[in-house]
């Protein structure tokens, strides 16, 4: 009876033991850490993620699907977006970052699935990555500037560049994700506008590049003229200028069309004052545009 169980409880041991051992000479493999700018949504363990964008209707582009060109730009899904509604790596604040800084706080754009990388030094990360935006004239243009088909400036060029880098975490299997050198450039186009809207007026009695002293809200220095300051009837007294003389005339751009849709107007008289809009020969913009129907001209004639 003795021997019986004497043999039971060895092989019990024997048994555990051999588990043991089995157990503890797997390695448990999990995931890689990964950077991320919308809390997981996006992960990016790649340079060819690294590089990638995201639109505002989910849409996201990398180095491989970008098919953007200065003839097919592609187009943002609402209209007034600036460059700031495009999801990236580099924060808005900034255009250029150590990928160590955006591991750090206040972006803390990383993650690991398996929980690695927390503690002091837990996770650590080498490279760069750099922004640099352009309109289609080579002129910097800023993170939050509203895109629009009025400047002439589209397509925008969004260059994303990267040096070669490590995200690393000192425990897990795998524990790093490996990125390459890279570059690559979006085009990028405003929304088109569906229905008609004026861009500016520029007056025979300004001239093209003299601002008078009005502000940046006012008066469009790029393109020499007066922007709306109200489509409402009751509040026009805000629009610049608020007087007029016999044969002033205004240049008015008008967007969101068309260059091809033409657009006519009745004349218009009230207290002696008529005001009549011909189409205009003259050009302002220096090159047809998709979204202009450029430009008409509204003639006052004071009886």
């Amino acid at each position: 009876m003795v021997l019986v169980l004497t043999v039971i409880v060895l092989q019990s041991i024997s048994f555990a033991n051999y588990a043991l051992t089995t157990k503890t000479t797997n390695i448990i493999y999990g995931s890689a850490p990964y950077l991320t700018f919308d809390g997981g949504r996006t992960r990016v363990t790649n340079t060819e993620a690294l590089l990638g964008i995201s639109l505002s209707d989910g849409r996201r582009f990398t180095p491989t699907t970008n098919n953007s060109s200065s003839t097919n730009p592609i187009e943002l899904p609402v209209a007034g977006q600036s460059f700031a509604d495009i999801g990236m790596l580099v924060p808005t604040d900034t255009n250029s970052i150590e990928l160590s800084s955006l591991i750090g706080t206040p972006y803390n754009y990383w993650g690991d699935d398996d929980g690695d990388g927390q503690g002091v030094n837990g996770i650590t990360a080498t490279g760069s990555l750099r922004l640099y935006i352009s309109d289609k004239n080579g002129r910097a243009v800023a993170r939050n500037e509203v895109l629009t088909i009025c400047t002439d400036q589209a397509p925008y060029r969004l260059i994303l560049s990267n040096t070669s880098g490590r995200l690393k975490t000192r425990y897990g299997v795998p524990n790093e994700s490996y990125f390459t050198s890279g570059s690559v450039t979006y085009y990028i186009n405003p929304k088109k506008e569906s229905s008609p809207f004026i861009c500016y007026a520029s007056s025979n009695a300004t001239g093209r590049y003299r601002n008078n002293g009005l502000s940046d809200a006012v008066w469009n220095r790029r393109m020499g003229g007066y922007l709306p300051q109200s489509v409402t009837p009751s509040s026009y007294g805000l629009n610049f200028p608020t007087t007029g003389s016999n044969g002033l005339t205004f240049d008015l751009k008008i967007g969101g069309i068309g260059i091809n849709q033409n657009l006519s107007w009745a004349p218009v008289s009230h207290g002696g004052i008529t005001a009549t809009m011909t189409n205009s020969s003259y050009y302002r913009g220096g090159s047809s545009h998709p979204n202009w129907s450029c430009c008409y001209t509204l003639t006052m004639a004071i009886k």
